[in-house]
């Protein structure tokens, strides 16, 4: 968070700095205060825009077509398309994620998750509070007392 050192820095010196969109002043009351939620709100999206590349297929390169359908009008309702009628173009475009890796995430994102998906198609909670934590049973070991 370079912006709120810089700003700190400024606040030393006794420089207000006045954001117009925000009508935040510097030197003002709740300034940085202001201006650090707004900086950590700035940074979660950017944390979210960055953990989409992750999840979205299509930056690999590849297209899907038809994979949701809307349903009939004036419903603004979605529906997911069967699988078998869902039409993908690989190397549609430059990949930003390698395909290899995308999977490897999507394993692993799988492997973390705490849902599933039951066997009617229902995604459920898992039964442990963080699924990626196992319960180990270890056996205690006794020693002996040497005599």
């Amino acid at each position: 968070m370079d912006f709120l050192v810089t700003l700190r820095r400024l606040k030393e010196l006794k420089v207000d700095v006045f954001f117009y969109n925000e009508r935040i002043h510097l030197l003002g009351q709740a300034g940085e205060l202001l201006l650090t939620l707004h900086a950590g709100i700035a940074q979660a999206e950017s944390e979210n825009k960055s953990e989409n590349i992750l999840t979205n297929e299509k930056y690999t390169g590849a297209s899907l077509y038809g994979e949701i359908e809307s349903a009939e009008f004036p419903s603004t309702k979605r529906m997911v398309s069967n699988p078998l009628e869902v039409h993908r173009s690989r190397n549609h475009h430059p990949p930003i994620i390698h395909e290899r890796r995308f999977k490897r995430v999507q394993k692993l994102k799988a492997k973390r998750s705490n849902i599933e998906v039951d066997e009617y198609g229902n995604k459920v909670r898992k039964s442990t509070h963080y699924s990626s934590k196992k319960i180990v049973n270890r056996a205690k070991k006794t020693t002996k007392p040497q005599d």
